[in-house]
């Protein structure tokens, strides 16, 4: 960018008369300016001046002379240098010339100050961007099941002090917490986290954006598991719905059965029992059939023997017994 550019771009102007502790600041654009390159910064406060003083830092109150120029005699080093017009020379720009620069002019009626942003351009191949997960940095594809709580976390090198790091789904942004992590007090490396529900498959992406920056973006693809049967090919699927239904009808008609047989044998076990018991009943009645039958024989042999020994005194037991025997058989 060339001093004259950068002069068209001039849009404050100090006018007032203030006294020493009352300075105004006015603040300054963003200059983007490519590595190696020489910059030069216009002083933002326009007047009539003696003298110019620029500063480096945060803050005007806390930043530090870098180089300056009183009545034409500059107090400059090998990496700043400042013109007549005030405007600051910074040879060579590298990454740690990025930052906030202040100038102030002074005369013998007025005072005040302003201040201009200074970055150094990246490309996109410069950064180095990634979601954790991902083999590949540029994009990748997750397979999850529904209504899971997920994390996803993009990381990306602190190359630029503009630099911030969102989270999108198509273009709505996704909050998330950022954190950067810092050595010996650079900002070095810059997280985003976020934690969701998943419900829906969707394509969300990591961007790092800046004023220097060429926009530089990582992609993840998010897709629900599915249950599926696997099959070798399509006449396997074709008779596997029908031998599936068939077994199902098989099972209910097995039931069916079941049933009927459960049904009919009740009442043969039923009469089974009733024939049982009348054969029990007549078991015992035969029994007892047979018991009187033998109590009749007694009684007969012992009538016959009492009337034949009544009629032969001199028989002996034996005799009589066999005479009895004897007598029953005739009968």
């Amino acid at each position: 960018m060339k001093q004259n550019e950068l002069q068209l771009l001039l849009a404050f102007t100090c006018l007032a008369f203030v006294n020493a502790t009352d300075k105004p600041s006015l603040d300054w654009p963003v200059l983007v300016f490519k590595e190696g390159e020489t910059a030069y910064l216009p002083c933002p406060p326009q007047g009539h001046a003696n003298a110019f003083f620029w500063r480096k830092g945060e803050w005007f109150n806390v930043s530090e002379n870098i180089a300056s120029i009183v009545h034409g005699i500059a107090d400059t080093t090998e990496k700043y240098d400042v013109l007549s017009d005030g405007t600051l020379v910074i040879m060579e720009m590298s990454v740690e010339d990025e930052g906030k620069y202040f100038c102030r002019i002074a005369s013998e009626k007025n005072e005040c100050h302003g201040s201009i942003t200074l970055y150094l351009e990246v490309s996109a191949e410069a950064l180095d961007i990634a979601i954790e997960g991902c083999t590949s940095s540029s994009s990748c594809a997750k397979v999850l099941e529904p209504s899971l709580k997920f994390q996803l976390t993009c990381t990306a090198n602190m190359i630029s002090e503009s630099m911030t790091l969102k989270w999108y789904n198509g273009s709505t942004e996704i909050i998330g917490n950022l954190d950067v992590s810092e050595t010996f007090g650079k900002k070095v490396k810059m997280t985003n986290v976020i934690t969701f529900m998943f419900e829906d498959e969707s394509y969300l992406t990591c961007e790092a954006e800046g004023v220097n920056i060429a926009k530089s973006t990582a992609a993840i693809q998010l897709k629900k598991k599915e249950v599926f049967i696997p099959v070798e090919n399509e006449a396997t699927m074709t008779l596997l719905v029908p031998t599936i239904a068939l077994g199902i009808i098989c099972l209910i008609l097995t039931g069916i059965l079941i049933c009927l047989i459960v049904r009919y044998r009740k009442p043969d076990k039923e009469q089974g029992k009733v024939k049982d018991a009348h054969s029990v009943e007549m078991s015992v009645t035969g029994v007892e059939q047979e018991e009187d039958k033998k109590e009749g024989q007694n009684a007969e042999k012992d009538s016959l023997l009492t009337s034949k020994g009544k009629n032969d005194p001199n028989l002996t037991t034996s005799e009589k017994e066999l005479q009895v025997s004897h007598l029953t058989y005739v009968n």
